[in-house]
């Protein structure tokens, strides 16, 4: 591969790589008070499916899914917006229902979750 590009590509790891480190940080300590939500919506791919409700906090990207016991981390009022919206505001760590049960019985933080989690 071209010298240049290949510098430029482990430029672009390295800045990936300190991208994930700053969100699970930020992620650890935010508050999540400013929140977004949307929907859930019907699949057009499979009869009868549906994609999730989810959130999103809009100061550290964090989002969870709504399904199951409902929201655990991202509680609170949130405003209303598409689906396309949430998914460009989210980054980071996405709380899935396989993570709730968990958090619920206080068997895992939301800090060791996040620090387990892969990169971003």
């Amino acid at each position: 591969m071209n010298r240049a590009i290949e510098c430029l590509n482990n430029r672009i790891d390295k800045l990936r790589a300190e991208r994930a480190s700053a969100l699970r940080n930020l992620q650890q300590v935010c508050e999540h008070t400013s929140l977004a939500e949307c929907d859930y919506q019907k699949s057009v791919m499979t009869d009868g499916g549906a994609l999730p409700p989810l959130r999103v906090c809009l100061e550290c990207g964090m989002s969870e899914e709504g399904w199951g016991p409902g929201y655990v981390v991202l509680r609170g009022a949130a405003a209303s917006i598409s689906r396309n919206e949430l998914y460009d505001k989210r980054a980071g760590f996405l709380i899935w229902d396989r993570h709730k049960g968990p958090l619920l019985r206080r068997e895992v933080t939301i800090g060791q979750l996040i620090a387990n989690s892969e990169a971003v």
